[in-house]
């Protein structure tokens, strides 16, 4: 590669390093975060949505009786609603933290984590909603065993969204 290229330079050191060469033959060297510390993050957001689906379920809980007036009687409507809402805490979660705060969650913040392209830019907003949209895939039983043996070939530990 030239000295005018912004390809992709090298993985070193295991994978603990990314390193890209831009057009201004500037080098900018990435850490990527190793299994354990995604997991850490992983589950601070598990904790976090959690408490979330706890907190629609109890709002919903506390405003059935109104609602079922409201809706006279209707109580299908009201389980499709919370069912919605709770689809929306589980992976609107990601897709608004990870828009809102360039690339993070919570749990990444905590642990000084940012989700990045390859390239070492930023994610867009399409990036951010595809790779969450594979997420869904992520958890399926027999997919969610496939996506942790492709974290663990993968050079970079990538999950299947991230691929």
């Amino acid at each position: 590669m030239g000295p005018q290229s912004d390809q992709f330079v090298g993985v070193h050191d295991a994978a603990s390093t990314v390193s890209f060469s831009l057009p201004e033959r500037i080098t900018l060297e990435f850490e990527v975060a190793d299994i354990g510390t995604r997991f850490y993050a992983l589950l601070l957001d598990s904790v976090l949505r959690l408490m979330l689906q706890i907190g629609v379920l109890f709002v919903f809980g506390m405003l059935t009786p109104f609602l079922t007036l409201a809706i006279r009687g209707r109580a299908d409507w009201l389980v499709a609603v919370m069912v919605i809402a709770l689809f929306l805490v589980e992976y609107g979660y990601f897709i608004v933290w990870e828009i809102l705060t360039n690339g993070r969650t919570l749990g990444k913040l905590a642990f000084g984590l940012r989700v990045i392209k390859e390239d070492g830019s930023t994610l867009t907003r399409a990036d951010i909603l595809l790779r969450n949209l594979i997420r869904v895939f992520d958890s399926l039983p027999v997919l969610n065993a496939l996506g942790l043996v492709v974290m663990l070939i993968s050079p970079r530990a990538q999950r299947l969204g991230d691929l």
